[in-house]
């Protein structure tokens, strides 16, 4: 138990092994793992979530106390965007992690992770509490010229449609904050929300980037055509109510960004 909470993500394997170096006793990994769960301890699939450091927290935290009483007509009235990837067949390989009930969100208990790393298809999406905006599949590497691309030929018309008093939404990606991408951004007079970095948690559509996947999942296509049709079938299928949801979960949000100090939350 106190090698468990040295460290969460050590294996049944290492845990006997590091008993028998010790104590010259042989256990079994089963009497390993017996013993842990009687303590409180079950294996889980660690969350990932992104390495916040305190230089995050506190922007974090600021944003939360700022919008905190933003009513629902506010965040109606934002243009969600984000890019993912979706893989053409899927597998992931996890890691088991030692932790009790409630430690989820422990840091020592999580997998930080780092955006992309390769995949089939990248994509720039947007979405509002109106439902689904454009999407666009991205061939290449992104710079800031194809971002302004895209902003101007998808971006910008899902934007209008939410009316005059509409804001954007992106993070602090390089290319979103590159001199380029400002100059477009103020030419063509669009509102931008501040965002604080390494903040996927309060962007909505990181949830809706979630549903999109596990339908995609369930077609199961085996190369990378038949993937961005089925990634565009049931991007449009997309339910406006669920958009909606998502978009109005934004005041729980922030009030579980507040109750962590800028840390992480569930989301």
């Amino acid at each position: 138990m106190r090698r468990v909470e040295e460290n969460h993500h050590a294996s049944s394997l290492q845990l006997a092994k590091a008993v028998e170096s010790q104590t010259g006793v042989t256990v079994s990994c089963d009497t390993i793992r017996r013993t842990l769960q009687r303590n409180g301890m079950h294996g889980y699939r660690p969350r990932r979530k992104p390495l916040l450091k305190s230089m995050h927290k506190k922007p974090r935290l600021e944003f939360a106390k700022a919008h905190a009483e933003k009513d629902e007509d506010y965040w109606d009235s934002i243009l969600c965007s984000d890019e993912t990837k979706i893989t053409v067949f899927g597998t992931n390989g996890f890691k088991t992690v030692w932790r009790r009930k409630g430690e989820d969100f422990k840091e020592k208990c999580m997998v930080p992770t780092v955006k992309y790393g390769g995949g089939s298809a990248l994509m720039w999406g947007c979405m509002s509490a109106a439902g689904v905006g454009e999407l666009h599949f991205v061939d290449g590497i992104m710079n800031s010229t194809m971002y302004c691309s895209i902003l101007k030929e998808k971006m910008l018309p899902s934007l209008r449609a939410l009316g005059r008093r509409a804001l954007f939404q992106h993070n602090n990606d390089p290319k979103h904050t590159s001199k380029a991408t400002v100059a477009f951004l103020k030419k063509n007079r669009v509102k931008v929300i501040e965002w604080p970095s390494m903040s996927p948690d309060l962007n909505p559509i990181e949830h809706l980037w979630g549903i999109l996947k596990r339908q995609v999942e369930h077609h199961s296509p085996s190369t990378i055509q038949p993937l961005k049709e089925v990634i565009l079938e049931e991007w449009k299928k997309i339910d406006v109510a669920i958009c909606r949801q998502l978009v109005h979960s934004m005041p729980r949000r922030l009030g579980a960004v507040l109750k962590n100090h800028g840390g992480h939350t569930k989301y």
